[in-house]
């Protein structure tokens, strides 16, 4: 079977698209010392239920704390987006990004333990068996891939003349 080739798990994908701002070194070496809330948009049992709760539990074993995966369906995504949005940009709740302003050594810290997280066989085999393939990426890889998908989609939805109603 052929796997599709994601850049990389939707839960590990962009921990840092939005998060640009330098931390104190206090911070981020005490990060993380609670337990970390992973805020899934959608209903559990799909496809970025089953991707977090994979990776926040290899997640809770690498980093020594709990890493919880919180299902805040509704409204087309927007309630869990909304609480991630909303929380402290402390890097203790999260989406498939950090709130905007989480400092950057948390950021950077989430992405190394999920890229190492996602590279283990055990965890490889497992998405193999959902017919997908981890990529562990860097936060400007992603953020490059989501600018590509954009522009490219806009084109898309342009050339189709789609309007929002």
């Amino acid at each position: 079977m052929n796997a599709r080739k994601l850049p990389a798990v939707p839960a590990a994908l962009c921990f840092t698209l939005l998060s640009f701002f330098i931390a104190s070194g206090a911070v981020a070496q005490s990060y993380p010392n609670r337990t970390i809330c992973m805020v899934v948009p959608f209903a559990p049992g799909g496809g970025t239920d089953t991707t977090a709760r994979i990776v926040s539990q290899r997640l809770a074993e690498q980093l020594g704390v709990p890493v919880v995966v919180d299902n805040r369906p509704g409204a087309g995504s927007m309630l869990g987006t909304e609480l991630v949005a909303k929380a402290p940009p402390d890097g203790y709740t999260l989406l498939t990004v950090a709130p905007a302003g989480t400092p950057r050594e948390i950021v950077a810290r989430l992405n190394a333990e999920i890229v190492k997280a996602v590279r283990l066989p055990a965890v490889r085999e497992r998405f193999a068996t959902l017919g997908t393939e981890p990529v562990g990426s860097t936060p400007e890889e992603c953020a490059a891939f989501l600018r590509a998908e954009i522009d490219k989609w806009a084109k898309v939805v342009k050339a189709s003349g789609a309007r929002p109603d």
